[in-house]
């Protein structure tokens, strides 16, 4: 089992079958993150920048995205509501929507993500190395904004939904952003 943490709660991953054995890699490479959707798949960043399907119940590893800069992947989140997957590699954030079967890139360029808070299938925030963003979901596709009084080095974000005020966790310590 390995922990893997989530927006506001830690997930465990729980493998049912020790016959599974272990996951590896084609051509030597490496694990260098993972996360679980929600039907039983894994998400595998490696340290050459490819991501893979891994199918828990066929124990099918499939590459979906070749990466020819080969940086690991660094920090990857599934949005559950929204099929889509936030991923750091080839030194910037990257978003994809996956269908279950086909992974569809769209690259955003924005910094190198660290955190992600999500709050619910429109709205979330996420920690970039220049600051915290703001994540809307529209028609059109994502929409970032930033929090101007928050543009320094993040490495994490929270939001507390009940006071709606926002954590930080930058370079210089832990700021908050309550709500007006």
């Amino acid at each position: 089992a390995s922990a893997s943490k989530s927006s506001n709660i830690v997930s465990i991953l729980v493998i049912p079958n020790l016959a599974l054995g272990s996951i590896s890699l084609p051509n030597s490479e490496k694990i260098s993150y993972f996360i679980s959707d929600d039907v039983e798949n894994l998400f595998i960043g490696s340290n050459q920048g490819n991501i893979y399907s891994f199918s828990i119940p066929n124990t099918q590893l499939q590459l979906i995205y070749s990466n020819v800069n080969k940086r690991p992947v660094e920090f990857m989140h599934y949005w559950k509501k929204n099929q889509s997957v936030f991923y750091t590699a080839s030194g910037g954030f990257n978003h994809s929507n996956w269908d279950g079967k086909r992974f569809t890139q769209s690259i955003l360029n924005e910094g190198s993500l660290k955190d992600v808070f999500l709050v619910n299938e429109k709205l979330g925030y996420c920690a970039f190395n220049y600051g915290i963003s703001k994540i809307v979901n529209a028609e059109k596709g994502l929409k970032i904004t930033y929090e101007d009084s928050l543009l320094k080095r993040a490495h994490c974000v929270a939001k507390n939904l009940e006071t709606g005020t926002l954590y930080a966790g930058l370079s210089e310590g832990l700021f908050l952003l309550r709500k007006k």
